[in-house]
This record gives structure tokens, sequence and C-alpha cells, in this order.
């Protein structure tokens, strides 16, 4: 990037350089990290090395290095494997159930919290059974698991050890909640979470043919809800939940089958990747009504499941963007940590064990896929000499051809913006000849390429000044217009486990 003041962007911690900038720069390393925030995202487990290839971190203490994804996929390639290749980061699994503890429990200390913290991991996110496996096996920190089918409840069984805490959701039928039960014999802490007012008759019915005492849950279903593209997972408008009247009817039938002092947890579900901390802190608000008010009907509550919805900063801007986040995980466990034990020291309540179902969060950093680039495409407006085209379009003696070289001669800082909506308006005007039949593609080729061209030294000139606001949003239009495009190998779906 040439030298000169900082960018607007630049304040806000990154700096965009742009691959259709072809002057020589001084390219540096943290030039890279900036380009492609990876301070934001990569939550250190990524980084650039000196040869300026991608790394993963090795973190794994009793090694040291670092893995080289350049190499790699060199290697994957001399191997004769076809791109596109899943790579799995098992290191990074055990790290994130370490993190979540170390969070939860710094913010328990902080506050002097009461209650306890169990991370549970939804297979349906990843069910592999690598993933689990080292999701379950990570030394003093034990991880429950969130089955919400009979096929998932089986592939807990199988991979959950002794004593595992097992939260069964979703829809159950009689041979859900059996299955249920019959992993509550052997051992398990099966909790079985009502979503249903058909369920509670099931379960009696059930647990007095095993006799088996069932350890139930209630979901409820939170007016509060997220943002962005899973809002409807959580809200009103979640398929699974009781409203305000549901609880009441689930209560009386719970009295009258005898199990209402079995109902020990009570679960929301806001959605998945909450992006906005706030959300969290109003559903906490919420469901904490639900709870005070179940301890006053005599229900013997003693744990939260505050759901899923911790997100991932897939693309690092650190906003409530569909596809970020504008918290970190010590700012989502400090908020759910303090805030039920304000509202239950408010209503004089025992604190509850709180349970998280965190499965985006737990796994996404794990997996990278590397594909290849098949092929690239850059305008063929941008490819020939700029002295040719001012000269090829003098030489056609078209009115429009000479205004748009005239604003390429006459660009200055001053008048950039204007210079280019200019542009702009002439280019639309020389479309609408070319529809109305007055405009050959010869024109239309010329007026494209002088109107290209224009952008590239409108950017050359923004990228060397600094810019407010509007020209920054210009420098951004910019970018965007002249980007080259690169053809990949996407064709991964049978690598995505969770879309």
């Amino acid at each position: 990037m040439p030298d000169g003041p900082e960018s607007a962007l630049e304040t806000e911690g990154y700096r965009v350089l742009y691959a259709n900038q072809r002057e020589p720069m001084n390219w540096t390393i943290s030039d890279s990290r900036s380009l492609y925030r990876l301070q934001h995202w990569a939550e250190s487990y990524f980084d650039i090395d000196e040869n300026a290839h991608l790394i993963a971190k090795n973190l794994n203490p009793s090694t040291s290095g670092a893995i080289d994804l350049f190499q790699l996929a060199q290697t994957i390639q001399n191997q004769g494997l076809d791109f596109p290749v899943l790579v799995r980061l098992l290191d990074v699994l055990a790290d994130r159930v370490v993190r979540l503890y170390s969070q939860f429990n710094q913010a328990i200390h902080q506050h002097g919290y009461q209650g306890r913290y169990l991370p549970v991991y939804p297979i349906k996110v990843n069910q592999q059974y690598t993933v689990v496996k080292h999701l379950l096996h990570v030394e003093a920190h034990p991880v429950g698991l969130e089955a919400g089918s009979k096929p998932e409840l089986i592939a807990s069984l199988s991979m959950a050890p002794q004593q595992s805490l097992i939260i069964c959701n979703g829809y159950k039928d009689r041979e859900f909640i059996r299955l249920a039960l019959m992993a509550k014999q052997l051992g398990h802490r099966v909790i079985i979470v009502l979503e249903k007012p058909s369920e509670v008759a099931l379960i009696a019915e059930q647990s007095q043919s095993l006799n088996v005492t069932p350890e139930l849950g209630l979901r409820i279903r939170l007016h509060s809800k997220g943002s962005g593209n899973w809002q409807n997972t959580g809200g009103e408008k979640s398929k699974f939940g009781f409203s305000a009247a549901g609880v009441l009817d689930v209560l009386t039938r719970l009295d009258a089958s005898g199990l209402k002092q079995n109902l020990q947890l009570l679960h929301f579900h806001m959605g998945s990747q909450i992006t906005n901390l706030a959300h969290f802190k109003s559903a906490i608000q919420e469901a904490m009504q639900y709870y005070q008010q179940l301890c006053q009907h005599g229900v013997p509550l003693t744990t939260l499941d505050v759901g899923g919805g911790l997100a991932v900063d897939y693309e690092g801007s650190g906003s409530d963007s569909y596809f970020s986040m504008n918290y970190g995980l010590n700012n989502y466990a400090d908020a759910i940590v303090s805030r039920v034990k304000e509202l239950c020291e408010q209503h004089q309540l025992t604190m509850p064990d709180i349970i998280t179902e965190c499965g985006r969060a737990m796994t996404a950093h794990h997996g990278l896929i590397i594909t290849n680039v098949i092929d690239q495409e850059t305008r063929p407006e941008l490819l020939r000499s700029l002295d040719d085209i001012k000269a090829n379009a003098i030489n056609q003696n078209i009115p429009l051809h000479h205004q748009l070289v005239e604003l390429l001669e006459g660009l200055e800082f001053n008048a950039v913006q204007d210079s280019f909506e200019q542009a702009r308006l002439i280019a639309d005007k020389a479309f609408a000849k070319f529809i109305e039949g007055a405009f050959s593609i010869e024109h239309l080729y010329t007026i494209e390429t002088l109107y290209f061209q224009l952008c590239r030294q409108v950017l050359r000139i923004l990228n060397e000044n600094s810019l407010d606001d509007q020209l920054f949003q210009l420098l951004e239009r910019l970018n965007q217009i002249l980007a080259d495009k690169y053809f990949c190998n996407l064709s991964f779906f049978q690598s995505l486990p969770d879309v």
C-alpha cells in the first residue's frame, strides 16, 4: 500500500488492501493479517508465518511448532488426492471445551455464583465419531451430550462415558422415551425435556413399566429471540417448547401423573448464531421469570439450560451481522452468570447449575476445507493500454466517448466523487443507446473500457489519500466493481456435516 495517512477503515483495527491494485507495494506479514482479519476470527488457532503461509498452531503442550497449510496442500496433491479435502485439527476441540469451562468458572468465581457449569454438545452439529470422542475425553472437563432424535440418542449411548449427562430434546415417541429411561438404568444421568403435552402420559407409562424414576426438564418458548439466518429456531415461532398457557397445562398433567417433583431442569433455546449479546440478556431475564414462577408452584428446579446460540465470528468484523458477533466468550459467560445470580438473589432462589448447548462454537474452528483455484478472471477492459484506449475513443468521434476521456484526463482528488458519478451516468446513457439500437457493440465496448479504466484511476487516487466516510464508501464500491474473480472447486457439500 502506498505510504500516506491512515484510511478510515484503518482506525477500526484493520486495513483493506486490494487485489486489483497492481502497483508495486511493500507488503508485510502484518498487512496480510490485517487484510484477512486473523486477529478477529482465528481465535489464535491460525496465523501467518514468516514465509507468508497460513499456519494452524499446534496446541498440544507436549509438542511445538505449527502446521504449514500451504505445504499440507502440496503434500495432499503429491499423494494424488483430489480437492476439496476436509482437514480436522483435533487439538482445537479440546481447547474449545477448556475455554468454555475457563470463562464460565472465571465468571462463577468473580460473581460468587453458587451453582456449577457444564457444557453439553448437541451431536446433530457434527456426528463424526472422531469429533465427538475428542470432545468427550478432555481431562478434568466433562461434557454432556444432547440428542434430538432416537438415532442421535443411540449414537450418544454408544460414545458417552459412564455416568454422562444426556439431554433428550425434540419430538419423543414411546420408543424414544423408553430408550431414554433404559439409558438411565445403564447409569447415565438422562434428562427428558418435555416439549409437547402428550409426552407426560408416555413418560408416566414407560417409567412405571421399567420401574425407573425419570428426571425431567421443561422447555419454554420465549417471546425473546435473536436475529439472523436461524432466528426462527427460537422465539414465539419456534416449533418446540411451551408458552405460558402450555406451562400451566403441563404442570397440571405432571401433578396428576405424580411426576411434578421429577421436574428439575428449565430449558430454552433462542436460536443459532446469536450475534448480539443484548439478545442473550433479554432471554435470561424472561427465562428467569418462568424459573421463579415454577419454583413458586412447588417445582424443585435445580438446573437452567440456556440452549445454544453462542456465535462464531466467521467474517472477523466483530459486529452483529449474520456472520459475526459483537461479543466474546468472556462476555457471554459473564452475562449469563451475572444475570442469573442477580435474579436469584432478587427472588431469594437457590442458584441453579448452568448448562449450555454451544455446538457451533465448540466445533467450528477445528475443521477447514482446502480447495483449489481453477481459474482467474480479470475484466478485459482493464488489460488494454490506457493511451491506446483514449486514442481509439477519440478516433471514433462519439460525444459520450469524448466526455469520458475528458473525465479521465481531468481526475483530481477534490472532485473524484463527482467525476465517478458523471462517468456512471455516461455509461448508463451508452447502455440505453445500445438497447435502442443506436450504439454498436464496438461503441459500447469503448464506453465500458473507458469507464472501468476511470474506476481504476479513481481507486488509485483514493488509496493515496486520507478518506472521509463518504469517500471510503466509494472506495469499497470500486473494490467490488474492479475485483478479480477466482473460480474454485466448491463441490464440498458431502464434507459439511451441518448446513
